[in-house]
């Protein structure tokens, strides 16, 4: 399945298509866990949804000082940076043509094994993957029944057809069932393991005010985009 520490750390960086979805499918708060190969510390995600909203914080290590704010009906996003009290609103980018390649020949497997996680009781799905140079990989995540990360609605493309990104494409038929992530891993060729897991599923109401900019940040101007990304 998708490298973890990547999966999380992308989603909370940019969205890149249209969800299939402008309602979330849970209101509450869940808390995650990641772990990359060479960490020996891992780093926590808390994911709030409530309705066509979605808030992405990282906390710890490299990756804490700031959040991301999805609205998945306008399409629209908010980065906010707690260390310099700043924030910046911008539209859900389209990945460039480089991104989109970098998986080929995603198979998925439908293992027929449950497990349980954060309470809660998820699918088994392995796949395995070819990247640009050849090397064949394997990983594997576990898919709960309208819980998880919001990663299909965020990266995979309501978009009519292909998206050009077969490890997107793949999700789609799982994301039409209503399965979320709960926990995923990757190993690579010297069997090491990156791992991303549901610690705490909260079903509870969430504030509005969650979801706006906090209050005596100062807005920023969104820069130019990079050449060969588009809104």
């Amino acid at each position: 399945m998708l490298h973890a520490r990547r999966l999380a750390v992308a989603a909370a960086a940019v969205a890149l298509a249209a969800p299939l979805h402008a309602q979330s499918l849970f209101e509450g708060v869940v808390t995650f866990t990641m772990k990359g190969k060479t960490d020996t510390h891992p780093d926590t995600m808390v994911q709030t949804s409530k309705g066509s909203k979605v808030k992405l914080e990282i906390r710890g290590g490299r990756n804490g000082g700031g959040y991301v704010v999805y609205d998945l009906t306008t399409r629209m996003m908010m980065m906010v940076m707690n260390d310099q009290k700043q924030y910046m609103s911008m539209p859900m980018p389209t990945p460039p043509a480089e991104t989109q390649r970098t998986v080929k020949d995603i198979k998925i497997t439908r293992t027929g094994r449950h497990e349980t996680v954060a309470g809660v009781s998820c699918e088994v799905i392995t796949s395995t993957w070819g990247d640009q140079s050849g090397n064949v990989k394997e990983g594997g995540g576990c898919f709960a029944k309208g819980v998880g990360l919001e990663f299909p609605d965020l990266y995979n493309a309501g978009a009519k057809g292909s998206s050009g990104n077969a490890e997107l494409d793949a999700f789609r038929d799982l994301q039409k069932e209503g399965l979320r992530i709960v926990k995923a891993w990757s190993v690579d060729k010297n069997n090491q393991q990156s791992m991303f897991e549901a610690v705490k599923i909260e079903r509870k109401s969430v504030d509005g005010s969650t979801f706006d900019p906090p209050a005596g940040y100062k807005q920023l101007q969104m820069p130019a985009m990079p050449k060969g990304m588009k809104p």
